[in-house]
C-alpha cells in the first residue's frame, strides 16, 4: 500500500477528502497506527532486545529519502506520483513460477468452472490476536 507522502492522493487508511490534506494524511495515519503498537514495540525492544523503549518510530518519517524504495502494485492501477523522486518507484507485481506443475484438485475446478469468476480479496498482512507466554 502506499505508505510514502504524496499530494497527488490521501494515505489509502485515512478518510481525508480535500487535496490540501493528503501529504499530512500521511503523518496523521502514521501517528495513529504508533499509537497502537507503541507498546507491543517497545515491550518487544526491552525484552526481546534488550534496548530502551522509544517515544515514536514513524514509518514515513523514519526511513529517510536517501533509501530506495518499490512500490509491488502494477502502475495501471496506481500510477507513480510526481513528487515521489528518482528514489521511490512503482515496479509492478512480482510473481514466482514455482507452482507451473500445479494441478488443482477436480473438486476446485468443476467450482471454478460452475460460475462466474471468482474475485479474492486478501488480508495477509493483518495482524492477529493471539497471545503467547513464549513471546
Amino acid at each position: 500500500m502506499p505508505w510514502t507522502p504524496t499530494s497527488e492522493f490521501p494515505h489509502p487508511l485515512s478518510r481525508v477528502k480535500t487535496s490540501a490534506g493528503y501529504r499530512l494524511s500521511y503523518q496523521i495515519v502514521d501517528s495513529m497506527i504508533w499509537l497502537g503498537i507503541r507498546d507491543m514495540i517497545n515491550e518487544f525492544r526491552k525484552k526481546k532486545l534488550k534496548l530502551r523503549p522509544v517515544t515514536y518510530l514513524s514509518g514515513a518519517q523514519g526511513s529517510g529519502s536517501d533509501i530506495p524504495h518499490g512500490y509491488i502494485w502494477s502502475p495501471h492501477l496506481v500510477p507513480k506520483p510526481k513528487d515521489w523522486g528518482p528514489k521511490i518507484d512503482v515496479v509492478g507485481f512480482c510473481f514466482l513460477d514455482l507452482a507451473s506443475d500445479y494441478v488443482p484438485p477436480e473438486e476446485l475446478v468443476k467450482w471454478l468452472e460452475a460460475g462466474d469468476k471468482p474475485i479474492y480479496v486478501g488480508f495477509g498482512s493483518l495482524a492477529s490476536s493471539r497471545s503467547s507466554k513464549d513471546d
